[in-house]
């Protein structure tokens, strides 16, 4: 009988899930290349409020902890707090869509960006609660591919308006408003509990675990390292497309094939099988398969102008989101005691978030100090370097 309610509870969360997945996808796909492209295109904003419109985004992150504690304090259920943060996305995109001017338009894109880090850290346990181990991988892959689909229909849509009339990037933030609205009223169908309350300390207690917790601390150093080559490079590979000083200057609708319908395309393919193979795989030989996919699509997509090497570059890049996204989204239930699974998550945002507060304006500075095929030779040496670190992280007993 209990079997029986655990598949029940199974795929009702499958359903919900990919629904919301579906739908974020439109959101997802807004932040990391239609927000940055935008701003370049229609605002011309100055390069160093582009580092900072990445910088206050992504590091976000760095609030997960105090997220996962206030969320436990609070008592409510961790569906009805993830829907309260996308009510305040779809907010601040809409007001950003009414910007007339790059100031405003920056503090909206960057609270929007801001709010859309903090559901990871407690997402997690709602993977724990409604799927067995054995199926959390495939499950999720799965669900993302909804959110990929979603994406490359939403930045095909996005590319035809603003390559008509940049005038529509309006209508574009609109849709992405209206997406992260009905993300929101999603999660209400999502099952899932309160977070276990925490105990009274403090705040950023949950930061002891880099330390207390030595391979846990290992992982996300050599993570961070493979992080920043890549987060650095992001916004980069829409400066390098659409900028006419690197000699490129492809048209809208290019760029979006480049940044974002192969790799996307790239990942709907292989995102059922990353995540049989996280299901099958121990930890690290699957973190390496990801990372070869970023040593080879990072640094070859600044190091050529060759649109066929573009898009093969694409391809790996959405390989590697793929991937990554299944790595990054679970790998703390190889690892993490199962009451602490939030606990765990949260640091490891943080810690990403840190990554992600310092990755863009190192990628802005090597590009304003160097050019292109400098800033990919420099991500190829840090990708490889974490490539080594994992392996010996591979050695410990616990993963083994």
């Amino acid at each position: 009988m209990q079997q029986t309610d655990q598949l029940i509870l199974s795929r009702h969360m499958f359903k919900y899930d990919s629904l919301r997945c579906a739908l974020q996808g439109v959101v997802d796909v807004e932040f990391r290349t239609f927000i940055l492209l935008i701003a370049i295109r229609q605002f011309h904003m100055p390069t160093e409020m582009k580092a900072l419109l990445e910088t206050v985004g992504l590091s976000g992150m760095l609030l997960a902890p105090i997220t996962q504690k206030l969320t436990g304090h609070s008592g409510l259920k961790i569906s009805t707090v993830c829907c309260i943060f996308f009510l305040i996305i779809s907010i601040a995109v809409l007001l950003s869509a009414f910007s007339n001017h790059w100031q405003t338009y920056l503090i909206f894109a960057a609270i929007s960006r801001f709010i859309y880090k903090q559901p990871p850290a407690i997402i997690i346990d709602i993977y724990d609660q409604n799927y067995t181990k054995e199926e959390r991988g495939t499950r999720l892959s799965l669900s993302m591919i909804f959110m990929a689909i979603s994406g490359l229909v939403f930045s095909k849509i996005s590319s035809i308006l603003l390559d008509k009339d940049l005038a529509n990037f309006r209508v574009v933030l609109a849709i992405a408003a209206v997406a992260a609205l009905l993300c929101a009223l999603s999660f209400f169908k999502v099952p899932s509990r309160p977070l276990i309350k925490p105990d009274r300390k403090s705040l950023f207690e949950n930061f002891h675990l880099v330390y207390r917790d030595k391979l846990f601390g290992y992982i996300l150093f050599c993570w961070a390292l493979v992080g920043i080559a890549n987060q650095m490079t992001m916004p980069l590979r829409i400066e390098y497309l659409a900028n006419e000083k690197y000699g490129i200057n492809f048209s809208n609708k290019t760029l979006t094939y480049l940044a974002v319908i192969i790799p996307t395309a790239s990942r709907i393919v292989s995102s059922y099988f990353w995540g049989r193979i996280f299901d099958k795989l121990k930890f690290v030989p699957m973190k390496q398969l990801v990372n070869v996919c970023h040593l080879i699509g990072v640094p070859l997509f600044l190091l050529t102008k060759d649109p066929f090497l573009l898009g093969l570059a694409s391809v790996f890049l959405g390989l590697a989101y793929g991937g990554g996204v299944i790595a990054w989204s679970l790998w703390v239930t190889k690892v993490a005691p199962s009451n602490k699974l939030s606990e765990y998550t949260s640091v490891d945002l943080a810690m990403g978030g840190l990554k992600n507060f310092i990755s863009p304006g190192i990628g802005y500075f090597l590009l304003t100090h160097t050019n292109p095929a400098t800033v990919g030779k420099i991500s190829f040496i840090m990708i490889l370097t974490g490539m080594i670190g994992f392996h010996f992280i591979g050695k410990f007993s616990r993963l083994r």
